[in-house]
């Protein structure tokens, strides 16, 4: 066991070093995307009072979880652990034998990880309930750039080539990603531009 796990570490650490994931000036754009909209839900959570009392706990809650999620994806995205994840899967798919057929793996990896965003989403209209509709373009915003991410983790061939594409000299991936954060940010916009419940006196 020990040697199967010596020899995995090599593995992985030959495909993965750690090191900053994209150096490029558009990765650096993307992880000031994701600590603007990280800014702008903190600001959507510090005004609390334009929130319903009904709802305002809950909706407290979700842009609490934004935030952190905006933090920790922001971080990530320059230490690339997603990579990390990727390497480990192809390493004992070697070891394991089954590297050349993977991909029947792959794609039940991706369905399962799509089925889980979606059931995040349920999940976040039902904390959104009464109120969900304001919450669309936030919403989306959130499933989009998780079902991103966790595809992108698996390191399915076809998808790696479809988000690496270029159109007009864009890369599929900036378009994908930052337009996650955009609609999120989007959202927490749309929230500030409501106007304050009125009060009884």
């Amino acid at each position: 066991m020990s040697d199967y796990t010596d020899s995995l570490f090599d593995c992985v650490f030959n495909r993965w070093t750690p090191k900053i994931g994209d150096p490029s000036i558009m990765g650096w754009v993307t992880v000031g995307g994701y600590f603007a909209a990280a800014a702008i839900a903190l600001v959507v959570v510090l005004s609390a009072d334009r929130f319903p009392e009904a709802s305002r706990r809950r909706e407290q809650l979700f842009w609490t979880g934004v935030v952190l999620f905006m933090i920790v994806l922001g971080i990530n995205k320059q230490l690339d652990l997603q990579s990390f994840f990727t390497a480990t899967g192809r390493c004992i798919s070697k070891f394991g034998g089954w590297y050349e057929d993977r991909q029947p793996v792959q794609a039940t990896a991706v369905l399962i990880l799509l089925t889980l965003c979606l059931l995040m989403g349920f999940f976040l209209l039902r904390l959104l309930r009464g109120v969900a509709s304001r919450y669309m373009l936030a919403l989306a915003g959130v499933v989009f750039i998780a079902a991103f991410i966790l595809v992108r983790a698996v390191g399915f061939t076809h998808m790696d080539a479809l988000i690496n594409m270029r159109i007009a000299g864009w890369r599929m991936n900036w378009v994908l990603e930052l337009g996650g954060i955009l609609l999120l940010a989007a959202g927490a916009i749309r929230i500030l531009a409501l106007p304050r419940p009125r009060h009884e006196p």
